[in-house]
């Protein structure tokens, strides 16, 4: 987008000019203008024209022509972190069977109920084999391999 712009709004280049450069570009722009802009970031840092920066205010210009980027362009790196941002508001995190973190799509609310029913199904159904395995494992460390010790080994799993 080319427009034209206040020069004190352009930040100055760290990037310094010689002044025979300055001079001849200020000779130049005497003689037939500016004819192409400066190349300004988003930030109005000049990417392209520092030589014509300078001359611009040696002459005591006010305005110069500048090209930046549109506002509605976006570069790859906005556009990743807005798909992301939007991903992870459409996102939830469930457990699963394996304590492992599932990724589930809240677009989709009928899908999203049955998948937490479901878990918190499993989730029961992990519990009661959790309790039953601590009494397997009571009275196998008991050595109970018949009732005799039933009893004292349902003693060490409460």
């Amino acid at each position: 987008m080319i427009s034209f712009i206040d020069i004190s709004k352009i930040r100055k280049p760290g990037r310094k000019v010689s002044d025979h450069a300055v001079q001849e570009m200020a000779d130049s722009l005497n003689e037939i203008g500016q004819s192409s802009p400066l190349h300004l970031n988003k930030q109005n840092n000049i990417q392209d024209g520092v030589a014509r920066y300078w001359a611009a205010r040696k002459l005591g210009w006010t305005k110069l022509k500048v090209s930046k980027p549109s506002p509605k362009k976006k570069d790859r790196r906005t556009k990743t972190v807005e798909w992301l941002t939007n991903f992870t508001n459409r996102v939830r995190r469930i457990p699963n069977i394996e304590g492992r973190v599932q990724i589930v799509d809240t677009s989709d609310a009928e899908r999203l109920d049955e998948i937490t029913k479901h878990v918190a199904g499993m989730e029961t159904q992990i519990k009661g084999l959790k309790e039953r395995d601590a009494i397997l494992s009571a009275l196998e460390a008991g050595g109970v391999d018949n009732w005799e010790g039933y009893d004292h080994a349902m003693a060490e799993v409460d």
